[in-house]
């Protein structure tokens, strides 16, 4: 006769292991997207400022050398200058090349910056979610959608909708940023070994801070 034996740990799961892998299929599913629209954000900037230095080049050139201006083309190179600006910005948060003010936190201890932290990342999330609200809202208002530019007579949407593809890109590359972080987070707080893997009772003393992989002194 053989006998087995289970671990009744193994066998079932604790519910943070569950939320560390819920939040890295999270993760992966986000960087599908995220890889995507910087794919699609690279071909448009790229076209963008082809299509600016071409307006502004044949311009100048047709009117320094055969003495006319080419008919809308500084009204084109401005439109493709919102296009280049917006998928550059969502092209720089991506690589993490944006400026980041830091005096404000660095001028207290821990707990300040990490309550400095806090508050921005909040503020942050609630600007974007606004920000890309109030650009769908902008996008697909009368304006955009009825008026025409005076020089190139095309949809305001055009230009417009620079703005909202931006902020979306801008957007999904954070979230994709704190979902990865949430999954870190999360597997270290749970990891074997971890405070938060074992039990309060017994344990006297505060968590380490940063859900640290070493355990609580008895």
């Amino acid at each position: 006769m053989t006998t087995i034996a289970h671990d009744p740990s193994a066998a079932a799961p604790h519910a943070g292991g569950l939320v560390a892998r819920a939040l890295a299929r999270l993760a992966r599913w986000l960087e599908i997207y995220s890889d995507a629209a910087v794919r699609i954000a690279r071909v448009l900037c790229a076209t963008a400022v082809v299509i600016a230095i071409m307006a502004l080049a044949g311009n100048v050139f047709t009117r320094n050398v055969l003495g006319y201006s080419l008919f809308g083309a500084e009204e084109a190179a401005r439109f493709a200058f919102l296009w280049a600006i917006w998928m550059g910005v969502s092209l720089a948060v991506k690589r993490g090349a944006v400026t980041v003010i830091t005096f404000v936190a660095d001028a207290g201890g821990p707990l300040w910056r990490r309550a400095v932290r806090t508050f921005s990342g909040g503020s942050l999330a609630a600007l974007l979610v606004y920000a890309c609200w109030r650009s769908t809202e902008y996008a697909t208002g009368p304006l955009a959608n009825v008026g025409q530019t005076p020089a190139l007579e095309i949809a305001w949407f055009y230009p417009i909708v620079s703005m909202t593809v931006g902020y979306y890109f801008i957007t999904l590359h954070y979230a994709h940023a704190l979902a990865e972080g949430a999954a870190r987070l999360a597997a270290g707080c749970w990891a074997p070994g971890s405070w938060a893997a074992r039990p309060w009772r017994g344990w006297s003393g505060s968590p380490p801070g940063g859900c640290s992989s070493s355990a609580p002194r008895r």
